[in-house]
């Protein structure tokens, strides 16, 4: 399994490459959407320090992951309205002719555009797409994706029909939400203000989440330790999944090698010891697909 890391800064890449990335994704934020539509969270359903702060920063990161050979995706998985498709459409032929590998997309109208541009670069639909089966996965062949982010709802063996004939990837370790991929409309305008996954809880507070709120109203207290697939890495891959994504954009990159580290240790070990090594780094086991 190749793991897929966010990148929020070019300055990160050599240190996610190091720690064992094999591909790196990344949202962009510029200053011509900031002022038009703001700085929240309806270009990629993250904001903020979630997100590079300009197009030069998203071709440094290309140009420093490419010297690594490491594949990079843009993330334009929000929806949108018809006065952005314009924007987005240019953002899309800029990232092309600049040699981004593939965008993750979930917006339908950006999605059908995306299919009549000719790109080089490699459509893929992400999670918030709620590609929950075989015919999802065909109709999204048929207007040119390749690779498809499967919702976390799904168990290991949903995800062998619900990709069929995609390339697989599927959400390994933190930031799984208690509401349904693609269906939640949260503001998501925010940091991880009150997580409890980071070394010390003031290295991620910037914001209020509103999220994190509304969850606890409806489900409590979010777990002490971060939602973790170690253990069923075997079964994701019998399922086809060939890449194991990584949650945490906008989080410390401190946090985000501590995840990298974590997983490429425990590939090394039976999976009966991934438990107790997961214990000696995070806590209490949280099961991300349950056992």
């Amino acid at each position: 399994m190749r793991w897929a890391v966010p990148v929020c800064d070019p300055d990160e890449v050599e240190s996610l490459y190091e720690h064992g990335a094999d591909e790196l994704y990344c949202g962009i934020l510029d200053t011509q959407w900031r002022e038009r539509w703001g700085r929240h969270d309806t270009i990629s359903r993250r904001a903020g320090r979630a997100n590079l702060f300009s197009t030069d920063a998203a071709w440094e990161v290309l140009k420093r992951a490419h010297a690594v050979k490491l594949s990079v995706y843009l993330t334009l998985n929000a929806r949108y309205t018809g006065e952005q498709y314009a924007y987005l459409c240019n953002l899309l032929s800029a990232w092309d002719a600049r040699g981004g590998d593939g965008v993750h997309l979930s917006d339908m109208g950006l999605l059908l555009r995306a299919s009549r541009m000719r790109l080089q670069t490699r459509l893929s639909v992400s999670l918030l797409s709620v590609t929950v089966n075989r015919a999802c996965a065909e109709l999204y062949r048929e207007l040119g994706v390749s690779r498809v982010v499967l919702p976390r709802m799904l168990t290991p063996d949903e995800m062998c029909d619900a990709g069929a004939g995609l390339e697989r990837e599927a959400m390994v370790f933190a930031d799984k939400c208690p509401f349904v991929d693609g269906l939640c409309r949260f503001y998501h305008g925010v940091g991880y203000a009150d997580s409890p996954y980071a070394p010390t809880r003031t290295e991620m507070v910037y914001d209020t989440c509103f999220r994190n709120m509304a969850c606890r109203e409806l489900f409590g207290e979010p777990p002490a330790s971060p939602p973790c697939a170690a253990c069923r890495i075997e079964d994701l891959e019998k399922a086809g999944v060939t890449i194991g994504k990584l949650g945490g954009r906008g989080t410390p990159l401190s946090w985000r090698i501590r995840q990298l580290d974590f997983l490429t240790d425990a590939a090394k070990i039976p999976q009966k010891e991934r438990p107790a090594l997961y214990r000696e780094r995070f806590g209490t086991c949280v099961c991300y697909y349950g056992r």
